[in-house]
């Protein structure tokens, strides 16, 4: 015999499939909600065909209820592990209101599936794949190809999610224009040394001593990461860009510096540097004095010019007159420990980026 317990719950079975044959708008409404109430619950001890029974209601009637019902619907049924996977991409598929428990938590989801979405779907559904836990590298990669600041932003925020290193270094290159992912972008663990010293030459002074202090050794050649302009460029990556190159030396600049004639200075400091001209007033107006440290540390000159150079730079040009010790100390300190191989590379990239 059945017991009061079974009876009940077949009782139950038998009323929702009634209520399945009303067709009003409402009629759907309230079997979606008994759905919800009586099958659904963890406890409900349903069989595998009184489930698949449930799930066919929920199939045919999802798409014919109002929003807030679907809503409803999607948010008990995101982070169940017995839910259809067409069920789940219908409502991943639905409005952000409706889709977004799902695209955060289902599992019935597959990667071709946030694929699609995040191909086809706006920032809001995009944003919302970026918060699922354990996100594969390829569907990583989709992300980012949206180039929308919002969604990779989200996504380097996520500890769990896998990122390609050629997904990274679209990502280092996208952060030239899109200053809000340089931060969260340098903070990433998976991120190597050579991509955050590539990084160096276009964030802000803060940014460069987080890199100077998280990445103090690339670890490897760094011209062997980059593209084929700074490589040849880096031929001998340890040692100081030769100043054979140029008829000017440093103690050149310093006498030039010391003559207080600033147009003669930033011709030979072009010269003397390999950069264009247009580009000279932007490298010495550093005040922190880190795009000059990179261009004397790439240059060979020793540490006593390079802070000679850098009092008069920054009294007469920078606009910070004379700097105190805690400047001397900070910029000195900075030049220290910038390995040569990085300030090559930097300053290689910069020649070539002012060609």
């Amino acid at each position: 015999m059945e017991s009061a317990g079974q009876k009940n719950k077949h009782g139950a079975i038998e009323n929702l499939l009634q209520m399945a044959l009303d067709r009003t708008t409402d009629g759907r409404g309230a079997l979606a909600e008994s759905i919800l109430q009586v099958c659904l619950q963890t406890n409900s001890n349903l069989s595998a065909k009184e489930f698949e029974i449930t799930f066919d209601i929920l199939r045919k009637l999802v798409g014919d209820v109002e929003m807030e019902v679907r809503r409803t619907i999607a948010e008990r049924l995101a982070t169940r592990g017995d839910l259809p996977h067409d069920i789940a991409l219908f409502l991943a598929n639905d409005q952000i209101e409706v889709a977004y428990p799902v695209l955060v938590d289902s599992a019935a989801l597959e990667d071709v599936d946030l694929i699609m979405i995040t191909r086809g779907k706006p920032a809001s559904h995009q944003i919302a794949v970026t918060l699922r836990r354990n996100l594969s590298a390829a569907v990583s990669n989709a992300l980012v190809e949206s180039q929308s600041v919002d969604v990779i932003d989200s996504l380097l925020r996520n500890p769990t999610a896998e990122i390609a290193p050629s997904t990274m270094e679209m990502m280092v290159e996208l952060s030239r224009s899109m200053t809000p992912i340089q931060k969260p972008l340098l903070q990433r663990t998976d991120l190597s040394a050579d991509l955050a010293w590539r990084m160096y030459g276009w964030v802000g002074s803060a940014l460069k001593n987080f890199i100077v202090d998280t990445f103090p050794e690339t670890g490897t050649d760094f011209g062997s990461e980059i593209d084929d302009v700074i490589e040849r460029a880096m031929a001998t990556s340890a040692e100081p860009i030769a100043e054979e190159s140029s008829t000017v030396s440093a103690s050149d600049l310093l006498r030039i510096l010391e003559t207080e004639n600033l147009e003669a200075f930033q011709h030979a400091f072009a010269q003397f540097s390999g950069l264009a001209l247009n580009a000279v007033p932007a490298t010495l107006s550093d005040a922190g004095g880190e795009s000059l440290a990179i261009v004397c540390k790439a240059c060979g000159v020793p540490v006593k010019d390079f802070l000679r150079i850098f009092e008069l730079v920054n009294a007469q040009i920078a606009g910070g007159g004379q700097p105190d010790s805690m400047e001397f100390n900070a910029v000195r300190t900075f030049f220290d420990r910038l390995e040569i191989k990085n300030a090559n590379s930097i300053l290689s990239e910069w020649r070539a980026a002012t060609e």
